[in-house]
């Protein structure tokens, strides 16, 4: 029986904190919830002459999957994002070597036609 009393009091209180908060901020921040049911549940339990230990949210599911549903929506924004950056990086990347190369390019090109120039003034003075 105090097992029960125990569980139900328990479970009260995390059903009424469920009815304050949407599956989205429930599945981001279980550890929020956690404390929120700990610091409800203290009271009643000091009262019942228990104290509360601790206290962890293992898992949390649904029978109709919209949690697992909500794990694969963020894993794909996530690894859609990683993709993004790698590409903008990549792109970025190629864009300075390009603009490296141009600029290499662009002073052998000066070298050679002052070292042409130079050829061309010697061979005048001779």
């Amino acid at each position: 029986k105090i097992r029960e009393a125990l569980q139900r009091t328990l479970e009260g209180h995390q059903r009424q904190i469920l009815g304050t908060l949407t599956v989205e901020e429930l599945y981001k921040d279980r550890k929020a919830f956690s404390v929120e049911v700990r610091n409800h549940v203290k009271k009643d339990l000091a009262e019942m002459g228990f104290g509360l230990a601790s206290y962890v949210v293992q898992k949390i599911d649904d029978s109709n999957e919209y949690m697992a549903s909500l794990g694969v929506t963020q894993t794909a924004l996530v690894k859609r994002q990683a993709a993004e950056g790698r590409a903008k990086n990549e792109s970025e990347a190629r864009k300075q070597v390009a603009l490296y190369k141009a600029d290499a390019d662009q002073a052998e090109a000066i070298e050679f036609k002052r070292a042409h120039v130079a050829v061309n003034q010697q061979k005048e003075e001779e």
